[in-house]
């Protein structure tokens, strides 16, 4: 399976960060899983921040920019794992922000 966006960047860690801190040998599904759950760490610190710093009208564009995505042309629209993960972003966006606000 080909690398994608954030998981990509989770194979760029040098090998030797990897080795201090990861003294257990993992299969590459478990790995994976791993990738995921660091990138909803990272996405979730992040919304937090947005959270407390920005003002609804930012808020409220984040969703609506990929809502825009005309999934007719864009790119997106062949690779059915990317469009849910958008669909997926779009909901918890939605959701961090409609009951936070």
């Amino acid at each position: 399976m080909p690398e994608r966006g954030l998981l990509s960047c989770l194979r760029q860690v040098p090998n030797k960060e990897k080795e201090k801190n990861m003294s257990v040998s993992f299969s590459e599904n478990q790995e994976l899983v791993s990738d995921l759950v660091a990138c909803q760490l990272v996405i979730k610190q992040i919304l937090d921040v947005i959270d407390v710093i920005a003002p609804v009208e930012v808020r409220d564009k984040m969703s609506h920019q990929l809502k825009a995505i005309d999934f007719a042309t864009h790119p997106a629209a062949q690779d059915p794992i990317t469009r849910r993960a958008i669909e997926k972003a779009i909901a918890l966006i939605d959701l961090k922000f409609n009951h936070s606000s």
